[in-house]
């Protein structure tokens, strides 16, 4: 963001393994709602532009954080799983202003900042009985950090990759993911980017046939 399934799925901005996700989907018949920067480029090979003629798909852009928290919370209504994929700030400017600062007038030493909501976070708390999963892109101690997020925010799944690596880091058309559970954990190998989708969404349609 930029700041100034099953039957129902729900998906964030769209990386390449959020498109994966999208078109793994698609190709089983559910409904998907897809929240996506309306600003951002494309991951390579794909066109965004054709996901809104795509029938099950409804896609909503947001630019901020807090324009996808409101858009996920409300969509999460009427679905039966999240799939939390988007790289969503952190912080946001406290006082963000709505014209260009000139420095000659308003010399800018330093920016005020302020947390985001936490859409992952609240999506599980909300959660009931439906299916919360999180992704977790790390460059070191991966399945360490992954377990801290996967207790702190509540959620059923995280997905962890370590992105240090060539063959698993932002653009690569493949992935070395771990699935970590509260339980255990599950590594696989390194995999194209649609199998990965498709090894995610066999878990999740486990793990929605174990909440109901």
């Amino acid at each position: 963001t930029s700041e100034n399934s099953m039957p129902n799925n729900l998906a964030e901005e769209a990386g390449g393994l959020a498109v994966a996700v999208l078109g793994n989907g698609l190709e089983n018949g559910h409904r998907l709602l897809y929240r996506h920067h309306r600003d951002r480029l494309a991951p390579q090979g794909h066109d965004l532009t054709e996901v809104t003629a795509v029938d099950g798909v409804r896609r909503v852009d947001v630019v901020s954080a807090a324009q996808m928290h409101e858009a996920a919370l409300a969509a999460f209504d009427g679905a039966d799983a999240a799939i939390c994929a988007a790289a969503v700030a952190d912080y946001t400017p406290k006082a963000p202003a709505d014209h260009k600062l000139k420095k000659t007038a308003e010399r800018l030493d330093r920016i005020e900042l302020v947390e985001t909501a936490d859409i992952l976070r609240d999506l599980s708390a909300r959660k009931g009985e439906r299916v919360v999963v999180g992704f977790a892109a790390e460059t070191d101690d991966l399945l360490a950090h992954a377990r801290q997020k996967l207790e702190r925010k509540g959620c059923d799944l995280i997905v962890a990759n370590d992105v240090s690596r060539a063959d698993s880091t932002f653009g690569s058309d493949t992935d070395r993911v771990a699935f970590v559970y509260p339980d255990r954990v599950e590594q696989m190998e390194t995999l194209p980017l649609e199998r990965v989708a498709a090894e995610l969404m066999d878990r999740l349609g486990a793990l929605l046939g174990e909440v109901r």
